[in-house]
């Protein structure tokens, strides 16, 4: 008998979006006096205790507390995408027509308090009956993988894949659901790659599953529930991923519904009802002492209450990967964002702006700010003559350079990339100085963007 294989993902997923907006950075004077040194050593000590929440709010969901869904259907249906579609986020590694796992692996990702039971899968045209067939044998290995998988790892209810363009239903796929039912395990189908398959397959599809598991005159209260999931988003079906979502949250025992509406990036009413629980509780806790349950200053003195609820709000709201993307420099707080494995912050000032009575001087400090300042956009690009565009031709099309944003005085500011995992992490710092003859270019070109760089080199991108 196969075991189940456990894996343990790291999670880099990307939150924040990029701002392609226009709007420069807001005007930065230059200090007056320093930012005292006690300044920045409590700033970084509220840092530490914060990320030290973060990380412990989920810590705190031991394996009995998170909810356990199983993944199966046959070879290359799609059963990676819906686990992503349902979550909203990448949870397994997507293929085309080709086995991402082995066996079944249980995938446990440190900072999402779920557990997916990802299967193989099995070649199509298994059926029982053909015991002394290669197809046979395929599908009587699958189903003792998975039945196995199920009587151990206390399994909370599965997903069960077929393709709909495939056209057909097996005797595996009706003889593991059977199955299921039989353990009083909830089970959903869901037809998978609607796009590509008639409206009249599927529907025909839906007809078979449920004569097949529940007969010809089923019973109402127990008619298997069918699902369709599509990546086109322009394509709205009655019974698709979001009720999908809603089922297996109504199916959960209540002990793991929190975690299930932590985990997804959907279901927005119920995230809202969580946190108003949330609240409602730290106010309750909070009666008759000399705070309140959320701060509203910009201030230093956080009580440990506020600073536990504003850690379950962010992992709630699924913000931790945005968080994770601010950074203290002795300026102040910068708030970027994370793109796949990188952190990135845009117009990053590295000197006041030169206007006014600091124009055609040598620059001045980039000065203290207040709060956290956004570091997602692009700034402005120095003025200068903008080269007309050949008839015809458009800015993307043309190998030239072609600035994306407004031009202006206040153009000093940095752009960065960065695959440092931690603050401690010693990567090497790559610095590009853009060219143009004294007379065009700045940082914000198309040609300088160094994502790419960043990830395949392994290094920081200025």
């Amino acid at each position: 008998m196969m075991p189940v294989k456990e894996i343990t993902m790291s999670s880099n997923e990307a939150t924040g979006q990029e701002n392609t907006g226009n709007a420069a950075p807001s005007e930065v004077a230059a200090p007056q006096n320093p930012a005292p040194q006690n300044m920045d050593e409590a700033l970084k000590e509220f840092q530490k205790k914060f990320r030290e929440e973060m990380e412990g709010f989920i810590s705190g969901y031991d394996e009995n507390g998170k909810p356990r869904i199983l993944i199966a259907g046959a070879t290359g249906c799609g059963k990676s995408t819906v686990c992503n579609l349902v979550f909203n986020r990448e949870i397994t590694a997507s293929g085309s027509g080709e086995p991402t796992t082995r066996g079944v692996h249980k995938l446990s990702i440190p900072d999402i308090p779920v557990i997916i039971y990802d299967s193989e899968g099995y070649e199509t045209g298994a059926r029982f009956s053909d015991r002394a067939g290669s197809a046979g044998d395929s599908g009587q290995k699958y189903s003792d993988i998975i039945m196995n998988a199920v009587g151990k790892e206390q399994i909370d209810l599965i997903w069960y894949c077929i393709s709909a363009p495939g056209g057909r239903v097996t005797d595996v796929d009706t003889s593991l659901i059977k199955q299921f039912r039989a353990l009083k395990k909830p089970v959903a189908v869901v037809l998978t790659q609607i796009d590509v398959a008639t409206e009249e397959d599927c529907e025909e599809l839906k007809r078979i599953i449920v004569q097949e598991v529940d007969g010809l005159d089923p019973d109402p209260s127990r008619k298997l529930a069918v699902f369709e999931s599509t990546t086109d988003t322009e394509i709205t079906v009655p019974q698709g991923i979001p009720e999908l979502h809603t089922w297996s949250f109504d199916h959960l025992m209540a002990s793991r519904q929190d975690a299930f509406i932590i985990s997804c990036r959907r279901g927005f009413a119920e995230k809202d009802r969580l946190a108003q629980k949330w609240i409602a509780a730290a106010a309750t806790a909070a009666a008759g002492a000399s705070f309140t349950p959320l701060p509203f200053s910009d201030t230093l003195i956080i009580t440990p209450a506020q600073l536990t609820l504003y850690a379950r709000l962010l992992h709630l709201w699924n913000m931790t990967d945005f968080e994770n993307a601010k950074v203290l420099v002795k300026e102040g707080w910068l708030q970027g964002y994370t793109q796949g494995n990188l952190k990135i912050f845009k117009g990053v000032p590295y000197a006041a702006p030169p206007i006014g009575e600091r124009r055609f001087k040598k620059p001045f400090p980039a000065g203290h700010w207040r709060g956290v300042r956004k570091a997602v956009a692009y700034s402005a690009a120095a003025i200068q003559y903008v080269m007309p565009e050949p008839e015809g031709e458009t800015a993307d099309s043309l190998p030239i350079i072609q600035a994306r944003s407004q031009y202006e005085e206040d153009c000093l500011y940095l752009n960065i990339w960065s695959p440092a995992k931690t603050a401690e992490d010693k990567l090497p710092v790559f610095i590009w100085i853009h060219g143009g003859g004294l007379f065009a270019g700045s940082g914000v070109e198309c040609v300088c963007d160094g994502d790419g760089f960043a990830k395949r080199k392994d290094v920081i991108v200025v």
